[in-house]
Protein backbone atom coordinates (compact mmCIF):
# COMPACT_ATOMS: atom_id res chain seq x y z
CA UNK A 1 0.00 0.00 0.00
CA UNK A 2 0.97 3.62 -1.06
CA UNK A 3 0.36 7.05 0.05
CA UNK A 4 -0.51 9.60 -1.97
CA UNK A 5 2.94 11.45 -1.93
CA UNK A 6 4.74 8.09 -1.82
CA UNK A 7 2.59 6.90 -4.90
CA UNK A 8 3.86 10.84 -6.42
CA UNK A 9 7.46 10.08 -5.67
CA UNK A 10 7.34 6.66 -7.59
CA UNK A 11 5.65 7.84 -10.99
CA UNK A 12 7.60 11.14 -10.78
CA UNK A 13 4.53 13.32 -10.30
CA UNK A 14 3.01 16.03 -8.68
CA UNK A 15 1.08 14.22 -5.33
CA UNK A 16 -1.89 16.78 -6.61
CA UNK A 17 -1.75 14.34 -9.88
CA UNK A 18 -2.23 11.34 -7.87
CA UNK A 19 -5.39 12.82 -6.14
CA UNK A 20 -6.49 14.05 -9.33
CA UNK A 21 -6.66 10.47 -10.87
CA UNK A 22 -8.31 9.44 -7.71
CA UNK A 23 -11.15 12.00 -7.76
CA UNK A 24 -11.75 11.22 -11.61
CA UNK A 25 -11.65 7.66 -10.43
CA UNK A 26 -8.68 6.36 -12.81
CA UNK A 27 -6.99 5.40 -10.07
CA UNK A 28 -8.58 3.11 -7.56
CA UNK A 29 -7.77 3.95 -3.28
CA UNK A 30 -9.05 3.01 -0.82
CA UNK A 31 -9.15 5.79 2.34
CA UNK A 32 -7.54 5.05 5.76
CA UNK A 33 -8.60 8.01 8.39
CA UNK A 34 -8.03 11.01 6.19
CA UNK A 35 -5.49 9.34 3.85
CA UNK A 36 -6.17 7.45 0.41
CA UNK A 37 -3.77 4.59 0.30
CA UNK A 38 -3.21 2.72 -3.55
CA UNK A 39 -2.34 -0.82 -4.12
CA UNK A 40 0.61 -0.64 -6.38
CA UNK A 41 -0.75 -3.08 -8.58
CA UNK A 42 -3.40 -0.20 -9.03
CA UNK A 43 -0.85 2.60 -9.41
CA UNK A 44 1.46 0.18 -12.16
CA UNK A 45 -2.05 -0.74 -14.36
CA UNK A 46 -2.61 3.37 -14.51
CA UNK A 47 0.97 4.16 -15.22
CA UNK A 48 0.81 1.41 -18.38
CA UNK A 49 -2.15 2.78 -19.91
CA UNK A 50 -0.15 5.64 -20.62
CA UNK A 51 -0.31 8.81 -19.05
CA UNK A 52 -2.80 10.90 -20.73
CA UNK A 53 -6.82 11.07 -19.74
CA UNK A 54 -9.09 10.77 -22.67
CA UNK A 55 -10.81 13.77 -23.76
CA UNK A 56 -14.74 14.24 -22.44
CA UNK A 57 -17.05 12.93 -24.92
CA UNK A 58 -18.11 16.70 -25.28
CA UNK A 59 -14.96 17.38 -26.57
CA UNK A 60 -15.01 14.28 -29.56
CA UNK A 61 -16.78 16.95 -32.09
CA UNK A 62 -16.37 20.60 -32.88
CA UNK A 63 -19.37 23.23 -32.38
CA UNK A 64 -19.48 22.77 -36.30
CA UNK A 65 -20.58 19.10 -35.61
CA UNK A 66 -17.14 17.74 -37.09
CA UNK A 67 -14.90 15.58 -35.45
CA UNK A 68 -12.17 17.18 -33.16
CA UNK A 69 -8.46 16.61 -34.87
CA UNK A 70 -6.22 14.78 -33.02
CA UNK A 71 -3.43 17.61 -32.06
CA UNK A 72 -0.62 15.63 -31.82
CA UNK A 73 -0.99 14.67 -35.25
CA UNK A 74 -1.97 17.81 -36.43
CA UNK A 75 1.42 19.01 -34.92
CA UNK A 76 3.47 16.32 -36.33
CA UNK A 77 1.99 16.68 -40.10
CA UNK A 78 2.56 21.00 -39.34
CA UNK A 79 5.89 20.29 -38.77
CA UNK A 80 5.99 17.50 -42.11
CA UNK A 81 4.57 20.45 -44.13
CA UNK A 82 7.50 23.15 -43.31
CA UNK A 83 10.14 20.43 -43.71
CA UNK A 84 8.43 20.23 -47.07
CA UNK A 85 8.13 23.49 -48.11
CA UNK A 86 12.13 24.04 -47.08
CA UNK A 87 12.93 21.07 -49.04
CA UNK A 88 11.61 22.23 -52.22
CA UNK A 89 12.58 25.45 -51.70
CA UNK A 90 16.02 24.59 -51.46
CA UNK A 91 16.15 21.68 -54.03
CA UNK A 92 16.63 19.07 -51.62
CA UNK A 93 14.98 16.04 -49.61
CA UNK A 94 13.10 16.26 -46.46
CA UNK A 95 15.43 14.21 -44.07
CA UNK A 96 17.98 16.65 -45.59
CA UNK A 97 15.67 20.02 -44.27
CA UNK A 98 15.45 18.53 -41.37
CA UNK A 99 19.01 17.91 -40.84
CA UNK A 100 19.50 21.40 -42.35
CA UNK A 101 17.04 23.25 -39.45
CA UNK A 102 18.57 21.32 -36.83
CA UNK A 103 22.23 22.51 -37.43
CA UNK A 104 20.71 26.03 -38.11
CA UNK A 105 19.27 25.84 -34.88
CA UNK A 106 22.07 24.56 -33.11
CA UNK A 107 23.75 27.48 -34.81
CA UNK A 108 21.57 29.93 -33.75
CA UNK A 109 21.63 28.99 -30.20
CA UNK A 110 25.52 28.94 -30.24
CA UNK A 111 25.24 32.17 -31.24
CA UNK A 112 22.72 33.53 -28.43
CA UNK A 113 25.11 32.53 -26.15
CA UNK A 114 28.27 33.70 -27.12
CA UNK A 115 26.04 37.26 -27.78
CA UNK A 116 24.83 36.56 -23.99
CA UNK A 117 28.71 35.83 -22.95
CA UNK A 118 30.02 39.21 -24.71
CA UNK A 119 27.41 41.53 -23.48
CA UNK A 120 27.82 40.12 -19.78
CA UNK A 121 32.08 41.05 -20.47
CA UNK A 122 30.76 44.35 -21.39
CA UNK A 123 28.72 45.14 -18.78
CA UNK A 124 31.35 44.17 -16.59
CA UNK A 125 33.73 46.78 -18.29
CA UNK A 126 33.67 50.50 -16.85
CA UNK A 127 34.75 51.84 -19.31
CA UNK A 128 32.26 50.28 -21.81
CA UNK A 129 29.53 51.37 -19.31
CA UNK A 130 30.79 54.76 -19.10
CA UNK A 131 30.67 55.33 -23.09
CA UNK A 132 27.18 54.07 -22.90
CA UNK A 133 25.58 56.58 -20.54
CA UNK A 134 27.96 59.16 -22.61
CA UNK A 135 25.40 57.78 -25.49
CA UNK A 136 22.54 57.54 -24.10
CA UNK A 137 22.72 61.62 -22.47
CA UNK A 138 24.05 62.49 -25.92
CA UNK A 139 20.44 60.61 -27.27
CA UNK A 140 18.52 62.47 -25.14
CA UNK A 141 20.00 65.60 -25.70
CA UNK A 142 18.71 64.73 -29.07
CA UNK A 143 15.02 64.22 -28.57
CA UNK A 144 14.76 67.36 -26.61
CA UNK A 145 12.69 70.06 -27.72
CA UNK A 146 14.43 72.94 -29.42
Amino acid sequence: MLTVPEAALRVGRDPETIRRWIRSGRLRASKVGTQHVIEEVDLDAVIDEGAALPLPAAWAVTRSGRSMPNPEVAVVNDGLNQLDEIARGRGITRAEAARQAFAETAERDRRRSGLAAEAAALLRDPDCTREALEVAALMEQLRAPR
